[in-house]
């Protein structure tokens, strides 16, 4: 997975679970993603609520879902994500092979522009194209921000299908008359 490869999900070819951290200056949050060709589920913890995001390709929909009140959100995948479409891919090089958690990867320097600015560091990438580990610094505006995201208890397999499913019974919160203020991060606007 890893931030901006996120938009390139479609060259992952197989099946894993794994727990994830991601790291910037500010904040530090651990998750848990599970995937399958098309669809990718987060299960996270935000201000002491379970949030999952579950991406599902083959159906065109992004979902939020609170577990806790059996209620989700949706949008249409087609919509952008402004963290990864505003990015271009502009420069993309082998460092070298190196071990990251127990896995074999391959290192890669990475460069993304964009309008406001530039976002470029190294990802490590495992044999099946699985995003182990990134290094990034982006710059907007003259300012600079770290964000370091790494997946551990990496298990590749079959996934139970049902994980990529809305819960029975879950309710569709309709976002109606909140404004256009409200962005969450990898859902819709966000």
């Amino acid at each position: 997975m890893g931030l901006i490869e996120a938009n390139q999900l479609d060259i992952v070819q197989v099946q894993f679970a794994a727990d994830a951290k991601i790291e910037t200056a500010d904040f530090s949050m651990t998750e848990r993603i599970y995937y399958v060709p098309g669809m990718v589920r987060i299960d996270m913890q935000m201000s002491g609520q379970q949030i999952v995001f579950i991406q599902r390709y083959d159906l065109g929909k992004r979902w939020m879902l609170m577990p806790g009140q059996n209620v989700y959100m949706e949008s249409d995948v087609s919509q952008p994500s402004e963290q990864l479409e505003q990015y271009r891919l502009v420069e993309r090089e082998v460092v070298g092979q190196e071990v990251v958690n127990g896995m074999d990867t391959t290192k890669y320097k990475v460069i993304y522009e964009s309008a406001k600015g530039r976002f470029g560091g190294f990802t490590w990438f495992t044999d099946d194209l699985i995003a182990a580990k990134s290094f990034l610094i982006s710059e907007e505006n003259g300012e600079k921000q770290r964000i370091q995201f790494e997946i551990t208890n990496l298990l590749l397999g079959p996934q139970d299908r049902s994980l990529f499913d809305l819960p029975e019974g879950a309710t569709k919160l309709e976002m109606t008359g909140m404004g256009s203020g409200m962005k969450i991060p990898g859902f819709g606007g966000g």
